[in-house]
């Protein structure tokens, strides 16, 4: 007894055959399409073209590498130059040595003796220039005066400065110690008291400030 193989489905040579299939699928070879070499021509929409541009327009996956490298070399150059203050570079500061240069064969003594006079000479000048700026003058407060002592702003009624006068017990440098007339004690900076003058006082400074005045009106009037 023999068995046979029934063979089911199309003939594979027949399918891949190009006449075979314009025989037995003309349709397919009829009208605009890629089989018979003709491109097909579609419509696009102007919404999707805008989409498309914003999808190209946006920042690539290496945009964060980049701006990293640009901030990199920004740093680089900022500290190879030469600071105003010290007159030479931080990295010149740190490694003793100029940035990008020849390694040193034999470590050098480290002396920065001509950065630090500069330094000071620079902080001197600009301490000078700001003084003047805002006419900053040494504190006349001195042991045992009688002081006023700026008190916080509550209302616009409040005044600057306590009407009540302290009594100043111990300066130390601009740190102040004042004594309230009830016995409380308060640390303030001399910048926060004041000399309290009374009327006399005050008067007795306006009329020999006036005194110095007629002087010398007298003396210009003699040349």
């Amino acid at each position: 007894m023999k068995l046979g193989v029934l063979k089911i489905g199309v003939d594979v040579a027949a399918v891949v055959d190009k006449q075979s299939l314009e025989q037995q699928y003309p349709k397919l070879f009829q009208g605009v399409g890629k089989l018979n070499s003709k491109q097909v021509s579609l419509h696009i929409n102007p919404e999707e073209e805008r989409v498309r541009a914003v999808a190209e327009a946006r920042e690539p996956e290496n945009a964060a590498d980049q701006r990293e490298k640009h901030h990199h070399g920004s740093d680089e150059y900022v500290r190879s130059i030469d600071h105003a203050m010290t007159g030479k570079s931080p990295a010149e500061l740190l490694f003793n040595r100029k940035m990008r240069g020849k390694l040193p064969d034999v470590t050098e003594p480290r002396t920065d003796t001509e950065v630090r006079d500069r330094d000071s000479e620079r902080k001197g000048k600009s301490k000078l220039y700001t003084d003047e700026r805002r006419r900053a003058r040494h504190s006349d407060v001195e042991v045992s005066d009688t002081v006023l002592v700026r008190q916080d702003k509550v209302d616009k009624f409040t005044t600057t400065f306590n009407a009540t006068p302290h009594k100043v017990v111990s300066k130390t440098g601009s740190h102040v110690i004042v004594e309230s007339p009830a016995g409380a004690r308060y640390e303030r900076n001399s910048t926060f008291v004041k000399k309290y003058q009374t009327n006399q006082e005050r008067n007795k400074g306006q009329n020999e400030t006036h005194g110095v005045e007629d002087v010398i009106v007298d003396y210009k009037g003699t040349q």
